[in-house]
């Protein structure tokens, strides 16, 4: 985490090494340090490099994927970011959290999907 917030010339090294401890880690390991990341997860998500925004968000939507309830509402209050990167990263990061097939999640997911699908419509689609 000291690199991502430090050193921009291995900022994109760390934030793989982050993608891969999220991606491999148990839910109970991932609860732990869900919280840790997740703010600078964000604050790299208004990035110009597209790699940065792309695994950022990868390990976003595979938290909020792991903690609906928690990480959900925070991606969409980013919905209306004054940001494009920023908006473009949660857009991003909901398409990893589709890999989640219980239905718990299903059911917190389902009333946000037109919102997140909102962005189609956004004044900067680049």
């Amino acid at each position: 985490m000291q690199i991502v917030q430090t050193d921009a010339t291995r900022r994109l090294l760390a934030l793989h090494a982050i993608k891969e401890v999220v991606s491999n880690c148990s839910h109970g390991q991932l609860e732990t340090v869900a919280e840790v990341v997740w703010t600078p997860l964000f604050e790299n998500s208004d990035n110009s490099e597209e790699a940065t925004r792309n695994v950022a968000s990868a390990s976003l939507g595979k938290l909020a994927a792991i903690n609906p309830s928690r990480y959900l509402g925070q991606l969409r209050a980013k919905l209306h970011d004054r940001s494009p990167a920023v908006r473009a990263t949660v857009l991003s990061a909901m398409r990893y959290t589709l890999a989640d097939i219980s239905s718990e999640y299903d059911d917190q997911l389902s009333p946000l999907v037109p919102e997140f699908l909102s962005l189609m419509n956004d004044q900067d689609l680049v």
